[in-house]
C-alpha cells in the first residue's frame, strides 16, 4: 500500500523537473540609457541581461561565455541556493575562480525553490552594472 504511494509522489515530482540549458554571453555594447552613448557590458548583447525562467526541481545548466578581450568576468545567481553545488555559485575567489577572458564555463544547479531572484557578475564594478532577472515558477500553483 505504501510502495504505490510513494512511487506516485516520485513520479509527480520528477513531472516538474527538467533539463533547462542556458546560454549567457557577456560582452561589451554601445548603448544611450542617459542619452549619451556609452560601451557598457551586456548579457547576450541587451542591457540589463535576458530575465532566466525556470520551475522548481529544474536542473540548471548555464554556460557563461566571456568574450571579453582583457577582463574576467563571474555570474553570481543571488538568493538561489547553492545545495550541493558550491562551485556554481559564482562567488569569485571564494566558491569559484572567474572566468578568464575569451573563455567558457558551465555552472551546473537545480533550482528548488519558487520566487524571483537576480543573477549580477561578481568582481570588482561589474557587480553595479551586469545583470539580470530569475524567475522560479512553482509548478503546484496555478
Amino acid at each position: 500500500m505504501l510502495r504505490p504511494l510513494l512511487l506516485a509522489l516520485f513520479l509527480a515530482s520528477a513531472a516538474h523537473s527538467a533539463v533547462v540549458d542556458v546560454d549567457l554571453a557577456i560582452s561589451y555594447i554601445f548603448h544611450s540609457s542617459d542619452c549619451v552613448e556609452k560601451l557598457i557590458l551586456a548579457v547576450n548583447g541587451q542591457y540589463p541581461g535576458p530575465t532566466l525562467n525556470f520551475t522548481v526541481g529544474d536542473e540548471v545548466n548555464v554556460r557563461v561565455s566571456n568574450l571579453l578581450d582583457t577582463e574576467a568576468v563571474n555570474i553570481h545567481y543571488h538568493g538561489i541556493a547553492q545545495t550541493g553545488t558550491p562551485f556554481a555559485d559564482g562567488s569569485t575567489s571564494f566558491s569559484s575562480c572567474p572566468i578568464p577572458p575569451m573563455s567558457t564555463t558551465v555552472q551546473s544547479f537545480t533550482v528548488d525553490e519558487p520566487g524571483t531572484f537576480w543573477y549580477h557578475a561578481h568582481i570588482g564594478m561589474m557587480r553595479s552594472s551586469l545583470y539580470g532577472g530569475i524567475k522560479i515558477a512553482d509548478p503546484s500553483e496555478p
